[in-house]
């Protein structure tokens, strides 16, 4: 199991990456909103407005589904830090090495687990 101040420190990356990634998936939307209402201001009279503004909802759909990914794997740690079961794979129990945790933070798996799993899917 993890030490306090490790499990701290984990919590810490985890809050500041997901910080990070929704700061990141706000200023993508933004700035991808501004380049196609941009793009598309040249076009205005040549196609209607209405058929063009129904782009909008699936690019910032788009932009985002990779970043709510991660997002949602750290929100999932972290809730496993505050019910105290983080560090132990969520299969068999087994606890899962710090060095294992710092290098993936959202890791739920042990390596035999893991390496189970991934062979499961390639069969």
């Amino acid at each position: 199991m993890l030490t306090v101040c490790q499990e701290s420190e984990i919590r810490a990356a985890l809050e500041k990456e997901l910080n990070r990634i929704l700061m990141k998936t706000h200023a993508a939307v933004d700035a991808e909103y501004i380049m196609l209402c941009a793009g598309l201001e040249q076009f205005r009279g040549v196609f209607s407005g209405d058929c063009l503004s129904g782009q909008i909802p699936n690019l910032r759909k788009s932009i985002t589904i990779e970043l709510d990914v991660r997002a949602v794997k750290i929100l999932q740690a972290l809730r496993r830090i505050n019910e105290h079961r983080y560090g132990s794979c969520s299969r068999c129990g087994k606890s899962i090495s710090f060095s294992e945790l710092h290098c993936d933070p959202t890791k739920e798996l042990c390596v035999a687990c893991c390496q189970e799993y991934n062979e499961m899917r390639e069969n």
